[in-house]
């Protein structure tokens, strides 16, 4: 019977492999600072071993984020829509990940009204919010919950 309970506790554990824990810390350092926004932009590409749909979300993490810093008016607008269509197919993907959720989120909340991305702000944020609700009885993924939370805090 313990080796039944094994089994399912890791077929439903969150599957964050080292790669993507990496990702995750170079995003973190990334949202405040250009300097490691750059390395972020930089370093990405030669993290393997991303789940495809994680690639495309982090992927467009790093043209969103680049957009606040680098270039023309014209040159951030590029890289906010190529970074929109890396996420957006991140989450077309996989449209359960809360993760992913949690990402478009905090890009639709910070994003002017004139660039019109802003349409799921709502169903997101009900998807984070049970996310939380479950999680704070159960955290299965404790750098998500606890990145949501800090987010949560600042808003």
């Amino acid at each position: 019977m313990n080796f039944l309970l094994w089994i399912f506790l890791f077929a439903y554990s969150p599957s964050i492999n080292k790669e993507h824990a990496i990702v995750r810390q170079y995003f973190e350092k990334s949202v405040n600072c250009e300097i490691d926004a750059i390395n972020f932009q930089n370093q990405f590409d030669k993290i393997k071993n991303l789940p495809p749909d994680v690639h495309s979300a982090y992927k467009g993490m790093t043209y969103l984020i680049i957009s606040r810093y680098k270039g023309t008016w014209l040159e951030k607008y590029d890289n906010f829509n190529v970074g929109k269509s890396y996420l957006e197919n991140a989450i077309n993907t996989s449209p359960n990940n809360v993760e992913f959720r949690f990402l478009r989120h905090s890009v639709q909340s910070n994003t002017p009204l004139f660039l019109f991305y802003r349409d799921e702000i709502e169903v997101d944020l009900k998807i984070i919010e049970k996310f939380i609700s479950v999680s704070s009885n159960e955290i299965k993924d404790k750098w998500l919950f606890d990145s949501i939370i800090k987010y949560l805090k600042n808003k």
